[in-house]
C-alpha cells in the first residue's frame, strides 16, 4: 500500500460536539485543528487577542468527567533566571496537550 493510500484511510479525529454545539450557541468562532481539537481566539482590551486550546478528548477521575483547556500567556518584567528558564522548559516538555 502505498503513502497516498494509506493517509485516504486514516481516520481524521472528531471534536466533541458538545463543545461544537456549545460554541455555536454562544455565537463564538472556532477552528478545528488536525488533532481534533478545538481553537478560539478571543479578543481581549488594547487590540490583543488570546488563543484558547480546548482538547476534544476527555478523561475520567473518581467518576468526574475532564478535559484540558489551556491558553498560554506570559507577562515579564525581564529575562528569567537561568533556573527559572530550565525549570519551565523540563516541565513543559512533561506536559501532554
Amino acid at each position: 500500500m502505498n503513502d497516498e493510500n494509506e493517509s485516504e484511510t486514516e481516520e481524521t479525529p472528531t471534536p466533541d460536539p458538545r463543545i461544537l454545539t456549545a460554541l455555536d450557541e454562544m455565537g463564538v468562532n472556532y477552528e478545528i485543528d488536525p488533532s481534533g481539537d478545538i481553537i478560539v481566539c478571543v479578543e481581549c482590551t488594547d487590540n490583543r487577542s488570546q488563543q484558547v486550546i480546548i482538547d476534544s478528548s476527555t478523561r475520567e477521575f473518581m467518576g468526574v468527567e475532564m478535559r484540558t483547556i489551556a491558553s498560554f500567556a506570559l507577562n515579564s518584567q525581564g529575562p528569567f533566571e537561568v533556573r527559572t528558564a530550565n525549570f519551565l522548559l523540563r516541565e513543559n516538555a512533561r506536559l501532554e496537550f
